[in-house]
């Protein structure tokens, strides 16, 4: 079966991880346990087996003895961390469920690569429960050891599958802890049933023969009575127990603390009774997370290995088989961690390095550069390292592991960086990646006298400065340094010519030159280029070119076409990089707009954990305000607010920040706004060329001063904003400013006016299906807009297609006509309690006047009394 590859690193999937664990011959039959289980899974409705302990009582032997005797096939998934990746956690369960039941596996795994990251995810799995529900056959899913998923994007996969699951389909999990799943209801509907360590735990008549049987060790009832008693049933302990009584251990001791103590005493205890070939055996494959003969002949020297692992097997000494030829193993967790702390602590540093270093030469001889990588850095071969990296370092730079290879990169020694130039300009691609550009400019500036002599690096040293200069926006900076780049690089570097050519596509946006960036984009996205990377990031802005002149059906197709490329190259490679995040963003912000939230969700949630895998500061950039924007349009502000923490977090800079600001506009954070305000040099008056610099800072001042009711200057600072970008042909900005000048007029009373401007912008988006720009602002105007529109002649189809989309409704007695700004000023004051004489004195006029004023507010709002008013304009949102 092709091996696929779904997380951020170049490895195969462990194929020992799919199989169900070999029992012992001689081990326990838990049949009372085994009696229970079967009685629970034939129960009508019964959806999940949960085996519940702390480590050591045996959860997975029990899972495993249960499977094997069921009579029907299981797909087995021995998690780890790494199973956090939810791509990685899809591959593993379809291969699973791929090796029972092979007429699913090759449609499993083509959704998987070919659609799993384009459709919806719950699309994905209800095809395939439609399949498991109509085989003839039942199937069961184990999740060994869920307790190591943190992810609640797994919890949501795993609840949708017992959701929905057919009759045929039993899932069992074993943990450590409750998982965040919803238990207590599968517990009220009989859907649940549960072992615990309670359940677990031996019997009298278990614990003789587990020490008879299993362990070989005759003792008298008294003696394995005591053990029971000490050991409260705990299968780990007792073993433990058995092992040192072997070695005539006295065990008084040994009792009186907590399961972990126990586990390091015994453990203790267990390791000076073996001979010091075993003992240190041991000790130096402590480091080693999963080992064969050959890896455990090269740390340890020790040429027959595989006899060892043989006998450690043999004697029970918590030797964990992955496969069926028992040829790779892994000490049992509980028992490998009290290893690894007796290694730390009974050798010096430089012996534990050693070990590291043979390791890290053995995978680099079995071509696993990466985990050669790891070992090599624990080892402290800082130039063995930089070996490995020079070898590998370009390929994951492609592959967009930017954060990965920053990692690796700074535990180098600062001097063996600094004087090699190839591997310290890589240092600098991530750099720019992950968002350090003052750090990437220093290094370049740091380097650059070396590459007199390396003419070679000359061309990407000048495109590494160029990309800079780029997202600093220092355009003339960038053409410069590109051109540089370009006479020095040679024709068949094409990955360093990509970037070359984004680079001047971003001078040509800041040129307001789009022909010619659209040009420059698809250069760098061109077929030949290696470079993946590249490529994704190209084509990414290449589709926001489209966006930016309003042509979302455009942009899509573009990001379809690049996510389908990606794809297929990735499939080829089998292995998916983080990189395709960009594709991700692209189509998420587009199905966002078209306001379809769930498939927008999937791929933006893709992205964002692609961008954090691969610490991309852009992918981060637009990701994380498409999530704001998408969770506040489902109603979820407290998500909204963790989209902006996460977004804050990445910068250094006075809070709030301008995503803190837009997200306090949707939610009325009026504070905020205020802090915000404060902090900005800005003004509705400014000039065009300020208002150029940073236009949407002054679109968020101009929403700000209309919801306050401060309409000075507020439409000059529209009309200035809309001529921005009409200049720079940023069509989707225009619309956006365009629909908030509209809400402005409204609610300055100019219904006309405010018409006018929302059916203009109705006509312009009309065609590219836009959504959420008429939805994401103040609900009872945009509803009265889009009701008057619907009455119209022109895009009243359309309007009326907005309405259905809108989640709220107009108020039974919506008010009629708009108030005046300067009736909003008396009602405003009118809220503070001011009398009469005091408004007179705050708007200089005469009492009459106020009295005027406040007559007609009263018949606008429908009302009889200063009271009712205030009630009312609270209602419609009126006061400032």
């Amino acid at each position: 079966m092709e091996q696929l590859i779904v997380n951020q690193r170049p490895l195969p999937l462990i194929h020992t991880k799919l199989n169900i664990p070999r029992t012992r011959t001689n081990g326990i039959v838990r049949k009372r346990l085994l009696n229970q289980l079967n009685g629970g899974v034939t129960t009508d409705g019964v959806k999940l087996t949960l085996i519940m302990a702390p480590a050591g009582y045996g959860k997975t032997t029990l899972a495993a003895q249960w499977v094997q005797q069921l009579g029907r096939p299981v797909a087995w998934v021995s998690l780890d961390e790494s199973e956090n990746d939810l791509g990685r956690f899809l591959a593993y369960l379809f291969n699973a469920i791929g090796l029972v039941n092979e007429p699913l596996v090759t449609e499993i795994i083509g959704r998987l690569t070919a659609g799993y990251a384009h459709n919806s995810i719950d699309a994905l799995l209800t095809n395939l429960l439609n399949d498991i529900s109509s085989s003839p056959h039942c199937l069961a899913i184990t999740l060994d050891d869920y307790h190591l998923i943190n992810n609640p994007r797994i919890d949501d996969v795993v609840n949708f599958l017992l959701q929905n699951a057919p009759a045929n389909l039993h899932l069992i999990i074993t943990s450590r802890s409750e998982p965040n799943l919803p238990i207590a209801t599968l517990r009220a509907h009989n859907q649940l049933q549960v072992i615990t360590a309670k359940e677990l735990r031996l019997s009298l008549a278990e614990c003789r023969h587990f020490v008879s049987t299993t362990m070989g060790l005759e003792l008298p009832i008294e003696q394995v009575t005591q053990l029971d008693e000490q050991t409260e049933g705990w299968v780990t302990g007792l073993q433990l127990a058995t092992l040192a009584l072997q070695e005539g251990v006295d065990l008084a001791q040994a009792f009186s603390g907590s399961q972990r103590y126990l586990v390091d005493y015994l453990g203790e205890q267990v390791l000076a009774g073996q001979s010091a070939e075993i003992h240190n055996f041991l000790l130096h494959t402590a480091i080693l997370k999963q080992f064969n003969a050959d890896l455990c002949a090269a740390v340890t020297g020790i040429p027959d290995c595989q006899h060892i692992l043989e006998h450690l097997e043999a004697t029970h000494l918590f030797l964990v088989p992955l496969d069926a030829e028992r040829r790779w193993y892994r000490y049992h967790h509980l028992f490998g961690e009290f290893l690894h702390g007796r290694l730390t602590a009974q050798c010096d540093e430089v012996d534990i390095q050693q070990l590291h270093l043979y390791a890290a030469r053995w995978y680099h001889e079995q071509g696993l550069a990466s985990e050669a990588v790891e070992h090599a850095l624990a080892a402290g071969a800082f130039g063995f390292s930089a070996e490995l990296l020079q070898e590998i370092a370009r390929g994951i730079l492609m592959y967009g592991e930017g954060a990965l290879l920053r990692r690796w990169l700074e535990s180098l020694p600062d001097e063996l960086l600094a004087n090699n130039p190839q591997l310290a300009l890589i240092y600098g691609w991530t750099l720019v990646r992950t968002g350090d550009l003052r750090s990437a400019m220093s290094l370049t500036e740091t380097i650059a006298p070396q590459l007199d002599e390396i003419v070679t690096l000359r061309g990407e040293w000048a495109a590494l400065r160029a990309r800079v200069a780029g997202f600093k926006g220092w355009t003339e900076k960038n053409v410069k340094f590109s051109n540089k780049a370009l006479a020095h690089l040679p024709a068949d570097q094409h990955g360093l010519r990509s970037e070359v050519a984004i680079n001047l596509g971003f001078s040509h946006l800041d040129q307001n030159d789009l022909t010619a960036a659209r040009a420059a984009f698809q250069r760098a996205a061109q077929p030949s280029s290696p470079d993946l990377w590249a490529k994704m990031f190209a084509t990414f802005y290449l589709g926001h070119t489209h966006k930016r002149q309003g042509q979302l059906r455009e942009a899509m197709a573009v990001f379809e076409q690049g996510y389908q490329e990606a794809i297929d190259y990735c499939r080829q490679q089998k292995q998916l990089s983080p990189a395709i995040g960009f594709m991700h963003v692209g189509m998420g912000e587009i199905l966002l707009e078209w306001n379809r939230l769930d498939e927008a969700r999937h791929h933006l949630q893709t992205a964002l954990q692609m961008g954090q895998r691969g610490g991309d500061v852009k992918m981060l950039a637009y990701a994380l305000p498409a999530l704001m924007r998408l969770s506040l349009a489902q109603g979820n502000v407290a998500e909204a607010h963790r989209m902006v923490d996460l977004e804050e977090a990445r910068y250094d800079k006075a809070r709030p920040s301008f995503w803190r600001a837009r997200l306090a506009l949707q939610t009325g954070e009026h504070e905020i706004l205020r802090q915000w305000e404060t902090k900005q040099e800005i003004e509705v008056g400014d000039s065009a060329e300020k208002i150029a610099n940073n236009p949407g800072n002054y679109l968020t001042l101009a929403i700000w001063r209309t919801i306050e009711g401060r309409y000075a200057g507020v439409v000059r600072l529209f009309e200035s904003l809309l001529t921005y970008a009409t200049s720079q042909k940023h069509t989707n900005f225009y619309l956006t400013v365009l629909v908030q000048k509209a809400i402005a007029l409204a609610k300055m009373g100019a219904m006309g006016d405010a018409a006018a401007a929302f059916q203009r912008a109705l006509t312009l988006a009309e065609p590219h299906g836009y959504v959420r720009l008429f939805l994401d602002g103040d609900a009872i105007i945009l509803m009265r807009l889009l009701n008057q529109a619907a009455q119209g002649s022109i895009s009243a189809e359309y309007a009326q297609s907005l309405l259905a989309q809108t989640t709220d409704a107009l108020p039974d007695d919506p008010l009629p006509t708009p108030l005046s700004p300067r009736e909003l000023e008396v009602l405003n004051h009118l809220a503070s309690g001011l009398s009469n004489r005091q408004i007179s004195t705050q708007l200089v006029v005469s009492i009459n006047t106020v009295k005027a004023h406040t007559r007609r507010l009263y018949e606008k709002l429908n009302v009889n009394s200063r009271s009712q008013a205030v009630a009312r304009a609270r209602e419609l949102n009126l006061l400032a």
